[in-house]
């Protein structure tokens, strides 16, 4: 895995999962760019369902193309997930590829989108249901939405870590995004993928989600992470708590409460709130490690899994 945080570039602000009135948001897609553009974002793919909605790019926002589409879940009785096809141009019109307004399941979506110089994150997997089983057999599938803040809001089912923990643990990758998954003014600006690229544009920002050179947020800002064996060391934003995260029973955490409990808080700001911290775990020969941060609001930042000399 690539680290993007030791890569020349700049980090943009990236809303990968916008919905307009071109087909289920209540909002023209001007005033949707308008919203993220005002907020400070850099980057919006507009992701309407089985659409491509075009819009010109300003001078501080560059809006990128993409959809959503649906692919059959095994088992039969129609039951299907939504994936992110990030970058596309087009969607797919063959009734052959499109059967009955869907994939015929996750993998020939997820080779459609590869194939049309994409990228594809499945979307919202505890709400659709979907195994991780099924995700790790699918190659072209990138990542998921550890976080889709819309689903969290109306529904409280808006986590995966669960499901990305289970999919690392069998040996597959597995990149991780958040998004709004916005439909409207109140699911708006609330979670965000910060990807570092070398400049803005749609080949650099594809190009970066393809190799991993971003991280998750829904609040913290994670200034540097990585992996020093079985440690992590991280600098943020002030935090309550940073978690070191892999393998079950090895995950474990610094925060203001224990603060040397499975490490060291190395920095605090002037509340005492974490902005740098060791964390350690005891097994020295760990597959994977990613880290987590989490504020005094309780919101969250992901790191994809850290390189390092582990």
């Amino acid at each position: 895995m690539s680290d993007p945080f030791g890569m020349p570039g700049e980090w943009l602000k990236c809303a990968l999962h916008v919905h307009t009135s071109d087909t289920d948001g209540e909002e023209p897609p001007q005033k949707v760019i308008s919203r993220y553009e005002e907020a400070g974002w850099d980057i919006v793919f507009l992701t309407d369902h089985w659409t491509i909605t075009e819009q010109p790019s300003t001078r501080e926002m560059l809006t990128l193309t993409g959809a959503e589409l649906d692919a059959a879940l095994p088992g039969g009785g129609g039951r299907t997930c939504h994936v992110l096809a990030l970058g596309i141009a087009a969607v797919p019109q063959d009734p052959a590829v499109r059967r009955r307004g869907s994939f015929a399941d996750l993998a020939s979506a997820g080779a459609w989108i590869r194939s049309s110089d994409g990228v594809a994150f499945l979307a919202h997997p505890y709400c659709s249901g979907v195994q991780p089983q099924t995700f790790v057999e699918v190659p072209d599938v990138l990542g998921i939405e550890v976080f889709n803040a819309g689903y969290e809001i109306e529904a409280g089912c808006g986590h995966a870590e669960w499901f990305r923990d289970a999919v690392l643990g069998s040996g597959r990758p597995c990149l991780t995004i958040a998004t709004d998954d916005s439909h409207d003014g109140p699911d708006c600006l609330n979670a965000w993928t910060m990807v570092r690229a070398p400049e803005r544009s749609r080949e650099a920002v594809v190009e970066a989600l393809r190799r991993g050179h971003f991280y998750a947020s829904a609040g913290p800002t994670i200034y540097d992470a990585r992996r020093e064996g079985n440690s992590i060391v991280v600098r943020s934003s002030p935090v309550r708590t940073v978690r070191l995260r892999t393998v079950p029973r090895s995950s474990t955490s610094v925060s203001i409460e224990y603060p040397e409990r499975s490490g060291r808080v190395l920095k605090t700001d002037p509340s005492g709130l974490i902005t740098e911290a060791r964390v350690e775990a005891e097994d020295s020969s760990l597959p994977w490690v990613l880290a987590e941060v989490v504020d005094d609001d309780n919101r969250t930042a992901w790191t994809n899994p850290l390189g390092g000399d582990g």
